[in-house]
């Protein structure tokens, strides 16, 4: 193929023999780099030259096959584990897994190690509920926050984020040292955990019911004292261009996690089952802020949102309640 050209590779086209020989290839590397590590750490625990054995090897490669992003899984779940035998035993024995295709089986397996060592019920619990809670809210964000990010719009603190999310690097995107936008290795993951699905229980997630949760904590925080505010940037005049103020200004001014919360609190609310009420969460920000929220989407070049995000919302107002819940609303959209 010449300098410049393009070729597109379809996978279902691809043989299995070239896929199969490029994961071995990948985890062949992978288990080697991984034992010479563990050998020069714990040299009197030294895992056997060649580890795992070409056997176990071709299990492996068979589980994954044809998804390289199985085999990724695999590996930085091994390679997570206390022990890489362990880890490697654990993952062999998820193929008694019945009804799972092999990636749901690396889900479920990944998710059980978490709780093997809790005995305690009020522990799994709480294992239970904060995974609900900071790994649903992770597969149902608009976009992807990091972990500082994420800890401000839930109201936590980065270290509560960061020990629950430890155990999933295999998959998640997660990276433990900086700050990251964490996501998810694969979007089957969303789906394993939001369909509800009798395999993912007790860690399966209501997605309406995150989604809920997610607007109610952007409203937290916009309406919050470091929240939204008239001429948040300190402009000098009120006729100032959008372009004459610096980026570095509105930054600083409206953190990430903010401008978050301005773009997609709407998008939350479209997501949940939740339908507005005269003089409730939603009514109140908007009598209180709606200026001080455009003023912030402007702000963020998204002002040509706004009269989507009021459409959207206009479309979530509960039956039998009067129009004049966005009187006020369609009056100031004159304004934009």
């Amino acid at each position: 193929m010449t300098m410049g050209t393009h070729q597109d590779v379809v996978l279902h086209e691809v043989p299995q023999r070239v896929i199969e020989h490029d994961i071995s290839a990948y985890l062949t590397d992978a288990f080697t780099e991984l034992r010479e590590e563990h050998n020069f750490e714990l040299t009197d625990d030294p895992l056997e030259d060649h580890w795992p054995g070409a056997d176990l090897l071709y299990q492996l490669i068979k589980m994954a096959v044809p998804l390289f992003i199985v085999a990724a899984m695999i590996y930085r779940f091994i390679r997570q584990a206390e022990l890489p035998q362990e880890g490697l035993n654990t993952i062999l024995t998820s193929r008694k897994i019945g009804h799972l295709s092999d990636m749901g089986k690396v889900y479920s397996t990944v998710l059980k190690a978490m709780e093997v060592n809790l005995s305690d019920s009020s522990a799994k619990e709480k294992l239970y509920n904060e995974f609900r809670l900071i790994v649903g809210a992770t597969v149902c964000l608009a976009e992807p926050l990091s972990r500082t990010e994420l800890a401000a719009l839930l109201c936590m603190s980065p270290g509560q984020v960061q020990i629950r999310l430890r155990p999933l690097h295999a998959l998640l995107d997660v990276r433990e040292h900086g700050d990251a936008a964490i996501r998810p290795l694969h979007l089957s993951f969303r789906e394993f955990l939001t369909h509800q699905q009798v395999h993912a229980q007790p860690f399966s997630i209501n997605a309406q019911s995150i989604h809920h949760t997610l607007w109610k904590q952007c409203l937290r925080l916009l309406s919050g004292p470091n929240g939204l505010r008239e001429n948040i940037c300190g402009l000098r005049h009120p006729g100032q261009l959008r372009d004459e103020v610096p980026a570095n200004v509105i930054n600083q001014r409206i953190p990430s996690t903010m401008q978050y919360a301005c773009r997609y609190w709407v998008y939350h609310v479209q997501h949940s089952t939740y339908r507005l009420y005269n003089e409730d969460e939603v009514y109140t920000f908007l009598q209180e802020h709606f200026l001080h929220w455009l003023e912030a989407l402007s702000l963020l070049d998204r002002l040509a949102d706004a009269i989507k995000f009021v459409d959207i919302l206009r479309g979530r107002i509960a039956v039998g309640i009067h129009f004049h819940y966005f009187v006020k609303i369609g009056d100031l959209l004159n304004l934009v």
